[in-house]
């Protein structure tokens, strides 16, 4: 799960005079202040950029009368005290990823030991590969962009990271919080459907709930991207990452190093 989920947790054990260690995935901005200060040992950090920037990528390909390229293996960095690269920031696991994706736009289970596998994910990736075909086409400006969270504030962060993408193609994007519970997500949908954007991206969040308003909206004309999801992409999405296939070396990489801490 997300570690924003557990932030509380080493202050209520600090507070009952126990001793924890606390290792996780996706974490929020205040578990990079935890994992600097000791108090988190690390965590598996999210592609948040390789994520939010792909799906821009997809829609400014759709709007250009381009072919949607799909997602292509996300990077896996599992970070500690010793090797995260900002407290108080997220930064993307693709060196150069920032640069790259507004050049294409034109200007705008091995039977590796857990040490092993500790010691590969550990490394930030170097040689990752991204998307480079650049877009010929000519992408409009002034679209208008919703990104639904599933609920923890590293879903929240993804918004933020769609809204920085989306600037550089003169692109607005408005961020719609959720507490993840399914009543207050549909009623998110519902309002979106009364209310259709250009282009859509939503996090972690099954088509099993949302799929008869992606219908709609996407009958309404409203592009699709999805990031982080464990169901087969739906007809009515244009663009899907962070699946089944890359949430495995997530939990290795998890597993492996309460392994090789015990």
């Amino acid at each position: 799960s997300a570690d924003s989920l557990g932030q509380g947790i080493p202050a209520a054990a600090e507070a009952a005079g126990l001793e924890i260690t606390m290792f996780g995935n996706a974490p929020g901005l205040l578990n990079l202040a935890l994992i600097a200060e000791g108090a988190q040992s690390g965590t598996m950090l999210f592609p948040f950029y390789e994520t939010t920037f792909g799906a821009v990528d997809a829609f400014a390909r759709a709007w250009a009368g381009q072919e949607v390229l799909p997602a292509l293996p996300t990077p896996h960095w599992l970070i500690t005290t010793e090797t995260l690269p900002n407290a108080t920031a997220y930064v993307p696991i693709t060196s150069g990823l920032v640069e790259h994706y507004p050049a294409l736009w034109g200007g705008a289970a091995s039977g590796e030991s857990a040490a092993e596998i500790v010691g590969k994910y550990s490394t930030r990736p170097e040689a990752v590969e991204l998307i480079d075909v650049p877009i010929v086409g000519e992408i409009p400006s002034g679209k208008k962009l919703s990104y639904v969270s599933c609920g923890p504030e590293a879903c929240e962060q993804l918004g933020n990271l769609v809204s920085e993408a989306g600037d550089i193609l003169g692109w607005t994007t408005t961020v719609i919080p959720t507490s993840g519970a399914p009543g207050d997500v549909n009623e998110v949908f519902e309002s979106l459907v009364r209310n259709p954007p250009d282009g859509l991206v939503y996090s972690s969040i099954p088509y099993s709930q949302v799929g008869r308003y992606l219908e709609e909206l996407s009958a309404a004309g409203t592009l699709i991207a999805n990031i982080s999801m464990w169901e087969p992409m739906a007809e009515e999405v244009i663009w899907t990452v962070f699946g089944p296939d890359d949430m495995l070396p997530m939990g290795e990489g998890m597993a492996a190093w309460v392994v090789d801490d015990a």
